[in-house]
């Protein structure tokens, strides 16, 4: 059986080996065709994610990571990529999908983690958020004349808009949750 290796030397087949007609009828023992990045030598078993690189000084085959083509996420954004380099991955990059938005990286046991504190300022925007909505609704009420719905002054809505614009300054909660006008 002959090993094939490419240009870096990573294994990449095998093939009965064929004999080299001309040199086995002169020597008269079976010789075989000598194949470029070709050798005898079987390489050792590899599992998932392994190749086997071949070293032709000393005729010897090396197990190493092979992560190609698969997909990676980088760790600092949870971008995901194609994988296109063989050994190890690098630092800042994991085979693991993060779990959700909130996720963060944790370097010391190498996991995603949900970042509670994300969450917290998440989920604190998204009620900003909608607050801000309510604020539009009750400013329509006063635009449109409709006194039936006011729950409070106009004035107090625009006081309760401006406490929400300040309650999350710089992607951390600055004050005291501000409490909607009734």
């Amino acid at each position: 059986m002959d090993y094939f290796y490419d240009v870096n030397f990573i294994y990449s087949g095998q093939a009965e080996r064929k004999l080299d007609p001309l040199e086995t009828r002169f020597q008269g023992v079976e010789v075989f065709l000598k194949i470029p990045n070709a050798t005898s030598i079987p390489p050792p078993p590899m599992s998932e994610n392994e190749s086997a690189v071949y070293d032709p000084t000393g005729e010897t085959w090396a197990i190493i990571a092979d992560f190609r083509l698969k997909t990676v996420y980088e760790t600092s954004t949870k971008e995901d990529l194609e994988w296109l380099n063989i050994g190890d991955l690098s630092d800042g990059y994991t085979l693991l999908v993060p779990p959700s938005g909130f996720a963060k990286w944790d370097e010391i046991n190498n996991i995603w983690d949900d970042d509670p504190a994300y969450k917290t300022l998440s989920e604190e925007i998204e009620w900003i958020s909608d607050e801000l909505t309510a604020c539009d609704v009750m400013r329509a009420y006063y635009a449109t004349g409709d006194t039936s719905r006011q729950t409070a002054t106009a004035g107090e809505w625009d006081a309760y808009t401006i406490a929400l614009r300040d309650y999350i300054v710089d992607g951390a909660i600055a004050t005291a949750k501000p409490e909607a006008p009734i």
